[in-house]
């Protein structure tokens, strides 16, 4: 029998292919993401290279074959790698999770190449943080003309009348102090610490800038974060970490689960998150 002179063999021949692309499963697998022609390097002991994976719940489900993982999964949302390189989450096995999570509360101040930007970028700064203390860290006068260490009486101090100040060179061994956070340690031009160093201006009056263990003087007055503010800031560097590709860290500073454990007994959910658990 002709199936051309016959609708009905017509229909059932469309429901028999139907029934066969159907039985193949055929984009049946479903996914959040889908990425694809890329080089997805596995790291795996055999070395197995791919061109596409699937992702669901946060998970890999399978990397594999360009078409292979496209004929099997229908994604929410799919990404053509156009050659770029994936490989799985990095590790930092020495890191300083806490400190850099601490340090988010900061002005960033390196690149900075000018004590005006200096001044500018902590002013901006501490009007959106208008309480407490003004921290910050990077600056480094090598990279302004002149070359010479600043003096609080340039601009630090009319900026900052009430509120103390410290701003930590971007190598950590000098700060950069207003006269309040000064008189808060009670230094003048008199004081002597062992180990390190009060600059002072030409006329005699402290510069602001304090090196070594003075500086180590000066950062013990700067009150620790509260638990709601830690972890405000754990959860934040933790995004951050993620969106570099950093997926575990070994963290060098002995306490840290001591810091978690403090953010863990009042944010409880949030703290087991950053664990990982």
């Amino acid at each position: 029998m002709n199936a051309m002179k016959h609708p009905a063999g017509w229909m059932g021949l469309l429901l028999i292919g139907a029934a066969m692309v159907g039985g193949c499963g055929y984009r049946s697998t479903p996914a959040d993401l889908v990425l694809h022609n890329g080089l997805i390097l596995t790291l795996d002991e055999s070395g197995t290279e791919a061109q596409a994976l699937a992702v669901r719940n946060g998970r890999v489900m399978e990397a594999g074959a360009e078409r292979a993982i496209l004929n099997k999964y229908s994604a929410d949302r799919e990404v053509d790698l156009r050659g770029a390189v994936v490989v799985p989450g990095l590790m930092d096995a020495h890191a300083h999770f806490v400190g850099y999570a601490r340090s988010l509360a900061n002005v960033d101040l390196v690149g900075t190449t000018s004590l005006e930007e200096v001044l500018g970028q902590t002013r901006a700064h501490a009007e959106r943080q208008p309480e407490g203390w003004v921290l910050g860290r990077g600056w480094d006068q090598n990279d302004w003309e002149g070359e010479a260490f600043p003096e609080r009486q340039s601009g630090l101090d009319a900026l900052f009348p009430d509120r103390p100040v410290l701003l930590s060179r971007v190598d950590g061994h000098a700060v950069w102090a207003n006269g309040v956070a000064l008189a808060m340690a009670g230094f003048t031009p008199e004081t002597k610490i062992f180990g390190g160093e009060l600059l002072r201006t030409a006329a005699g009056e402290l510069s602001g800038v304090v090196l070594d263990r003075a500086a180590d003087s000066l950062q013990a007055l700067v009150p620790e974060p509260d638990s709601l503010q830690m972890a405000s800031l754990m959860a934040e560097a933790s995004r951050r970490l993620v969106a570099a590709g950093l997926t575990h860290i070994t963290d060098a500073f002995t306490d840290v689960k001591k810091g978690i454990d403090k953010v863990q007994s009042n944010h409880a959910e949030l703290a087991a998150a950053l664990m990982g658990e």
